[in-house]
C-alpha cells in the first residue's frame, strides 16, 4: 500500500480508496476458490499523522482495522516507509 498526504481529506480518502480495493481483490480470490484472507497487518505511520493532521488519535490504524479485522503491529517513523501488497 502507498499513500502520500496531500491534506486531511486527500489523504482520507486515498487510504479509504486503497482499503476498498484491497477488499475487492480479496473478494475475488474467495470468489474464485482462492479464500486468501489475511493474518496479521503491519503499519509504518508518520508521526505528522493521526492527532496532528486528523485531530483524531489512532486515525490510520482505526480505518485499517475496519477494512483488515486483523491483529496490526508497527510503529510511528519521522516520515512513512512505502510499501505496497
Amino acid at each position: 500500500m502507498r499513500y502520500m498526504v496531500r491534506d486531511k481529506k486527500g489523504s482520507a480518502q486515498d487510504l479509504e480508496l486503497k482499503l476498498q480495493d484491497f477488499k475487492r481483490r480479496q473478494l475475488d480470490t474467495t470468489l474464485l476458490g482462492e479464500d486468501l484472507k489475511p493474518v496479521g497487518a503491519l503499519l509504518f505511520s508518520c508521526n505528522g499523522r493521526g492527532k496532528g493532521l486528523y485531530n483524531v488519535e489512532h486515525f490510520d490504524s482505526s480505518m485499517i482495522h475496519r477494512y483488515l479485522p486483523v491483529d496490526g503491529l508497527g510503529f510511528f517513523c519521522k516520515y512513512e516507509i512505502p510499501a505496497s501488497f
